[in-house]
């Protein structure tokens, strides 16, 4: 145990070091594996933070993109992903006003996780929602 954990210590200075991304190679993750050392990150989300355990196999592709693989993980694109952040998981309205200018309201809570927030996004906010009253009987 001793020589992995001299081994990371030569390697990886600090903890920061081993946190800002620095690209490990499988011979020093497959080492870590063996000695029980778990993987953890967090992905930035819109009300903060999400703490998650990377598999093994996952540490490269995190090291190497961490937008593209926290895009991955929720099932998005990069771009979908910060629209998801830029407005903090509040679906937007895709109508358009009378001027012929995007709506600029919500369509949703704030800080839907992602995948009610693609479902939502693009829906109507409450002025421009057409409600049939004939639905709930009255």
């Amino acid at each position: 145990m001793s020589v992995i954990n001299d081994l990371i210590c030569k390697r990886y200075r600090t903890l920061r070091e081993l946190t800002i991304g620095k690209n490990m190679d499988q011979k020093t993750i497959d080492e870590m594996r063996a000695s029980h050392i778990t993987f953890e990150t967090q992905l930035i989300v819109p009300w903060g933070c999400e703490n998650i355990r990377l598999k093994p196999e996952e540490v490269a592709l995190y090291s190497k993109d961490k937008v593209q693989f926290t895009a991955s993980y929720y099932g998005a694109t990069k771009e979908q992903y910060r629209e998801w952040l830029k407005f903090h998981g509040t679906a937007r309205c895709s109508a358009l006003t009378k001027r012929g200018t995007p709506c600029k309201s919500p369509a949703s809570a704030k800080h839907l996780p992602f995948d009610a927030w693609l479902e939502e996004d693009g829906g109507f906010c409450w002025n421009h929602t057409k409600v049939n009253f004939e639905d709930f009987g009255l």
